[in-house]
C-alpha cells in the first residue's frame, strides 16, 4: 500500500469516526435537563477601593468613623467590614479624614 493510499485510507477512518461522534453526541444532547437556572446573585457591594476612596472625598469628614459608617450606608458595602479593624475600609476613611485636617 503505497503512502498515498494510506493517507487516503486514515482521512477516511477519521471523518467517519469524527461523524459518530458528532451523532453521538447531538443524540446525548436531545436528552439534557433544559430546566431554567436559578437567577444569579448580586455581589454584596459593586464598589471597588477606588470608587469608595473617591466617595469619601466628595463626602469629606473629618471623624473617619463617621465617614466609613457613610460610605458602608451610602455604597451598599457589607456591614461586617464596619466590625473588621483591619479592613482597607478603615485606611482610606483615615486617609481622607487627616486629609482635611491638614
Amino acid at each position: 500500500m503505497s503512502a498515498k493510499t494510506e493517507s487516503k485510507w486514515s482521512q477516511i477512518l477519521a471523518s467517519a469516526s469524527n461523524a459518530r461522534i458528532d451523532n453521538a453526541r447531538v443524540a446525548e444532547s436531545l436528552f439534557i435537563d433544559r430546566s431554567a437556572r436559578p437567577a444569579a446573585s448580586l455581589p454584596a457591594s459593586i464598589a471597588t477601593r477606588k470608587q469608595v476612596r473617591n466617595w469619601m472625598r466628595r463626602n469629606a469628614d473629618d471623624n473617619e468613623s463617621l465617614l466609613a459608617e457613610n460610605a458602608v450606608a451610602a455604597l451598599n458595602l457589607p456591614q461586617s467590614w464596619l466590625d473588621d479593624s483591619t479592613h482597607w475600609l478603615w485606611d482610606e476613611a483615615l486617609a481622607v479624614a487627616e486629609s482635611i485636617e491638614a
